[in-house]
């Protein structure tokens, strides 16, 4: 008996049962046999052309699809397949036209709808394929798809409500729609509405526990929520399920830089570019992470490969800009600022790093307008309202003065972290607003570190090993203040180390302060966390913290608690509110009996002047001209050469009622800022005194500069934040200083300092008391000169400029604190005894 072969349609049910359960090599071999027997075989061609498509043959199911069109060109389905095959090779003009063939043939065609709108999205035209699922929906309401295509292109569109809406459509027709719920979540993180987007990214997950992008979604959420150790398990189970999955790799990086695991984050990043080395989101992950590693230039290198792929990259420009700024090169951050705000007007860290670059810049004009934008237009953003009035003051734009001072404090009393510290000394007149503005900051931006590095070990060295903390080792007041105590400290007793974060530089006083340490570590490129491991490392008894909250400080280092003791010390004219720092070096002016209550730190009162001077410092032995100086040849000279933003409007007017007093009389300020100048002159107009009085001095170097005291009669201080090192530079070029002193640190630095050189009548406590003084020592030459002559006298024979005077004292605070330390003791305020010569 002869086997006779299976019939044409006994094939045909073999592919479509094994095509109907994944079966397609079945498939595939049924529908070669029908063909083998009749090639032009049309259910057999269509069939095998399906298959090819759903295997990733697409030029083979172009042509088998094309060949049983040709036989039925009016066949929908087939139809519909060929131009499903076109767009699912992105191929997408082609998808369309054959789209459009079909509709014209049955215009209501659902699918072929679905499938006119996919293919426009994809080509960049959400709105034209809004239309095309509107009509797909309109065909078949209960089209699912259609309902979930058409919210992605709503939402590109910005028209977030409604894309909302077609989200939970598509989801009530099908509950379980993983897609569907993913991007619904995604949705409404865009929206904020942190709660309902957990729970719709949750949903997702149990409806497709392995897909990945809702695991991603729902580590966003939890990133805005603050849960990044929940964020961090989310995209850990994105990597289990997807190992070397880009985004979920690159995502954990930002997860893991937030946590400060810059290690891991880098691994993380280079694992993704070891795959595919012009990954965008990992190059954004890697710039990120050498930004905080202080390693700015490899950011830099980052954010040029994220740039020159996609050039209007917003956040690429944002963090090029801030790396570039980091490295000092202010003005080509500026142009990455600009670009960014380009292509996105109200980005807010845009406009508010811009706002801080042209501040560095000296553009305080400029910055002020530019954070005033930012406030106008993202209200929330509270911490632009102090960058705002820090720049109007450094112009002396008082437009916004006073109302600006009773905003800031009304919030900072609300635990708001509205202000800079440094910047809110300069109009804070409240020793308690001052402590919260600083504890706000602290809370807000450097938390103490939940697991410190120093855990309770007694070091126990030949001699207490000291590390002062700084980005000012190069020519700056500090080393001018302090250079003496660093050369002198007692090397019997204590081994010393200068940490600098700052810049390098060749100036001389750069080569004496290297010289005057037992180590000296530029340590620039060191991020927090390994600055903070390498004081662990040092065994560091006493780190010294000299930046405060200054420009370019390393707060954060402290927050780890690298060392046993850490002080603050000769930056931050205050209280930190850290619980951190255990002390804070002072005198019995600067912080009273019962002023305590104002610190968090234990407060050390040394018995002079808690301000290190230099007795060496040299004045050039000629001062140049009154007409150098741009003085008149005659007349009485008022000086202040205090900072421009510590000129308050309440002063000013004492300041212009003096000059009126006095004829001939003018005030000389030192020039910083062009728009300041031009203010301060119309402010004096206002107050009926001819712009011309006031004179601006330009920088100069510190010999020359001292010289020029010569020609000034009166330093006339500021308030409430007064002359600190520029009140001991007039009082060693021998010009008296008239200060008037408040409740505050800032408010009594000068007097602290004319206590210790003997001039105690010079300190007022009112404006009243004020005006007075300066107005009877300008119109009473003798009474001047006669206290010119006992400063001069002072000068060699008081405490101020002492310089061996005061290390003993300060040295025998440190050594206190210590010795506390190594008996297990906790710190505590003490006054240091004054020594005896």
């Amino acid at each position: 008996m002869t086997d006779t072969a299976p019939s044409v349609p006994a094939l045909m049910g073999q592919a479509i049962a094994a095509f109907q359960q994944g079966r397609l090599d079945e498939t595939r071999a049924a529908c070669d046999r029908v063909l083998s027997q009749d090639p032009d075989f049309f259910d057999a061609l269509h069939l095998l052309g399906v298959t090819e498509a759903r295997a990733g043959g697409f030029a083979i199911a172009e042509l088998l699809l094309g060949r049983a069109l040709r036989q039925r060109p009016d066949h929908t389905e087939v139809a519909l397949n060929l131009a499903n095959l076109l767009r699912e090779q992105r191929r997408h003009p082609e998808a369309i036209a054959a789209y459009d063939a079909l509709l014209a043939r049955q215009a209501k065609h659902p699918a072929a709808w679905l499938g006119r709108g996919r293919s426009l999205a994809a080509l960049g035209h959400p709105a034209d394929a809004v239309a095309a699922y509107d009509l797909a929906i309109a065909a078949n309401p209960k089209n699912d798809e259609a309902l979930y295509f058409r919210a992605l292109s709503l939402k590109a569109l910005g028209r977030l409500p409604q894309a909302l809406a077609s989200y939970d459509a598509a989801i009530a027709l099908r509950p379980g729609f993983a897609a569907a719920l993913c991007n619904r979540g995604n949705l409404l993180r865009d929206l904020k509405r942190w709660d309902e987007a957990a729970a719709s990214l949750d949903a997702a997950i149990a409806a497709d526990p392995k897909l990945i992008a809702a695991h991603i979604g729902r580590a966003a959420v939890r990133q805005d929520q603050d849960d990044l150790a929940g964020a961090l398990a989310d995209l850990d189970r994105a990597c289990a399920l997807a190992p070397g999955y880009a985004e979920a790799l690159a995502n954990r990086a930002v997860v893991l830089i937030a946590l400060g695991r810059h290690d891991e984050a880098l691994a993380d990043c280079d694992r993704v570019l070891g795959q595919a080395p012009d990954d965008i989101a990992a190059l954004r992950s890697r710039g990120t992470v050498m930004a905080a590693l202080n390693r700015h230039e490899e950011a830099v290198a980052c954010f040029d490969k994220v740039l020159a792929a996609q050039p209007d990259d917003l956040s690429g420009l944002v963090n090029r800009g801030s790396a570039l700024r980091q490295l000092g090169r202010h003005k080509a951050a500026l142009v990455d600022y600009d670009r960014a705000l380009v292509v996105s007007p109200d980005q807010a860290d845009a406009l508010n790093n811009r706002g801080n670059v042209l501040r560095e810049l000296g553009r305080n004009a400029e910055a002020a307008i530019a954070y005033g934008r930012l406030y106008e237009i993202h209200p929330q953003f509270r911490r632009v309202l102090g960058n705002r009035t820090n720049a109007e003051l450094l112009a002396c734009d008082w437009r916004n003065y006073p109302a600006a001072m009773d905003e800031l404090a009304q919030a900072t009393r609300a635990g708001e972290a509205v202000d800079m510290p440094f910047a809110f000394l300069a109009h804070s007149t409240d020793p308690a607003d001052q402590l919260a503005c600083a504890a706000n900051w602290t809370r807000d931006r450097y938390p103490a570190a939940a697991q410190p590095l120093w855990t309770g070990e007694r070091y126990k060295h030949d001699r207490i090993r000291l590390a002062y903390l700084s980005a000012d080792f190069h020519y700056h007041p500090m080393a001018h203040l302090m250079m003496r105590l660093f050369e002198t400290h007692d090397r019997d007793r204590f081994e010393v180390t200068a940490l600098s974060f700052g810049p390098a530089s060749d100036h001389p006083i750069r080569k004496r302060l290297e010289a005057a340490f037992d180590r000296f570590e530029d340590v620039s490129g060191l991020a927090d966390l390994e600055l903070a491991r390498r004081v662990r490392e040092l065994e560091i008894d006493i780190a010294i913290d000299r930046k405060g909250f200054t420009q370019n400080a390393r707060t954060g280092v402290f927050a780890l608690r690298p060392a046993p003791l850490q002080v603050n010390y000769l930056a931050y004219p205050g209280g930190m509110g850290a619980p951190y720092i255990d002390y804070l070096i002072a005198d019995p002016v600067i912080v009273r009996p019962g002023d305590e209550r104002f610190y968090q730190e234990q407060v050390v009162r040394l018995p002079d002047t808690y301000q290190a001077t230099d007795d060496r410092r040299a004045i050039d032995p000629k001062a140049p001209s009154r007409s150098a100086c741009g003085l008149p040849e005659t007349g009485f000279v008022f000086c202040c050469f205090n900072n421009n933003y510590k000129i308050l409007p309440p002063l000013y007017d004492v300041w212009m009622r003096l000059l009126k007093a006095t004829p001939g009389s003018v005030l000389w300020l030192l020039g910083k800022d062009k728009a300041a100048e031009v203010n301060l002159k119309r402010e004096a107009e206002a107050r009926g005194v001819s712009g011309d009085r006031i004179v601006f001095g330009p920088y100069q170097e510190m010999g020359a500069h001292l010289a020029r005291h010569a020609h000034a009669d009166l330093f006339l201080d500021t308030f409430p934040f007064n002359a600190h090192t520029t009140a001991s530079d007039a009082l060693w070029a021998g010009l008296p200083v008239l200060t008037c002193e408040g409740q505050t640190f800032a408010s009594r630095v000068a007097a602290s300092v004319l206590t210790a050189v003997g001039l105690p009548e010079l300190i007022v406590d009112s404006f009243e008391a004020y005006e007075a003084t300066a107005l009877r020592l300008a119109t009473h030459p003798a009474e001047l000169a006669t206290l010119k002559a006992r400063l001069a006298a002072n000068r060699t024979t008081t405490a101020l400029f002492d310089s061996d005077r005061f290390r003993r004292h300060y040295e025998a605070a440190l050594v206190t604190m210590h010795e506390r330390q190594m008996a297990g003791l906790p710190p505590e305020a003490f006054d240091v005894a004054p020594i005896q010569a």
